[in-house]
């Protein structure tokens, strides 16, 4: 439709109103392509899309702080699809993550750790964007946050986290400050706020898609239950654990054992058991298991204070 047609069809308020419309359409702040590599943007992300760039044009920066598991990587990366150099700060342990999210987005960035900043490395190159995953690492006192802070001064920047207030509003204001500057730490925590993103409430409660929960019913059992505490009462007892008491020694008398045609049984007896006491006495007949000597006292009385032989002992 020709400006003509639409002057001819519409009244002049009307034409005005679709003119605003089409004009409103045409800024970056209000379209989103949903289209981003391999990946269709629903449309509560679009709307975080949307707010996003709205605040890093007018505050150079801000905090999304989105739920685990609702795309806040791909929202990032449809902002930073604008950028023409855009740096992402990530943890080394997600950094395969994010390797394959670019690949599906179709999108190239550069990749810098959170341990890289760490050890003072900084990147020479300029950027025109930057994207911090894991936001709420970068403590005020540690040096990954002085460098990234050296970093931002220059260029806008996106923060993500799920969890930015852990313990104490300073952690949200730590974050706020790598773009806000020093004065965040002079704000309570509701202000704060101002500089982060969430879902609306309406596409919070879209995502939630919980079960149908079944209410509780009675099961008829068709089993006697005295029947049902014979047999419980009828089990054998557990065995003893191993590392428990003698239970080691026990567990390497039945791995071990080697029977000999005399001595306690049908093992062959030995030398003495030790008694671990201070000044305890020697005697008593051992076993032989293995090749290995073990007091058979220790067995018998299940002593604590007496302690099995391991002397390795040369075959007759």
């Amino acid at each position: 439709m020709g400006t003509s047609e639409l002057t001819s069809l519409l009244s002049p308020e009307e034409a005005l109103a679709e003119a605003r419309a089409r004009f409103a359409d045409s800024l970056d702040a209000t379209h989103v392509e949903p289209r981003l590599g391999s990946i269709v943007l629903r449309p509560d992300q679009i709307d975080t899309v949307r707010r996003v760039r709205d605040m890093l044009r007018c505050e150079g920066g801000c905090l999304l702080a989105d739920d685990v598991g609702t795309g806040k990587t791909y929202v990032a990366l449809a902002v930073a699809r604008e950028w023409r150099r855009p740096l992402v700060v990530i943890p080394a342990s997600l950094r395969s993550t994010w390797t394959a999210a670019l690949r599906r987005a179709g999108i190239s960035c550069a990749l810098v750790t959170h341990e890289s900043l760490s050890r003072g490395a900084f990147p020479d190159e300029p950027f025109d964007g930057l994207i911090v995953d894991e936001s709420h690492r970068f403590r005020s006192t540690s040096r990954r946050h002085a460098t990234l802070a050296r970093l931002a001064w220059r260029s806008p920047l996106l923060l993500l986290s799920a969890t930015p207030l852990q313990n104490r509003a300073s952690e949200l204001a730590a974050q706020i400050a790598l773009f806000l500057g020093e004065v965040a730490y002079s704000l309570d925590a509701a202000t704060l706020t101002r500089w982060t993103v969430r879902r609306a409430a309406e596409h919070a409660c879209a995502m939630v898609a919980l079960p149908r929960v079944i209410p509780p019913r009675w099961l008829e059992v068709d089993v006697d239950d005295g029947e049902v505490l014979d047999a419980l009462l009828a089990l054998p007892p557990p065995p003893r654990a191993a590392d428990v008491g003698d239970g080691g020694t026990l567990l390497l008398l039945s791995v071990w054992f080697r029977p000999g045609p005399v001595g306690l049984g049908d093992s062959a007896p030995l030398v003495a058991f030790e008694d671990a006491r201070p000044g305890g006495a020697k005697g008593g007949a051992g076993t032989v298991c293995g090749g290995f000597e073990i007091g058979g006292a220790a067995i018998e009385k299940g002593r604590r204070d007496v302690k099995p032989v391991y002397r390795r002992i040369a075959p007759s």
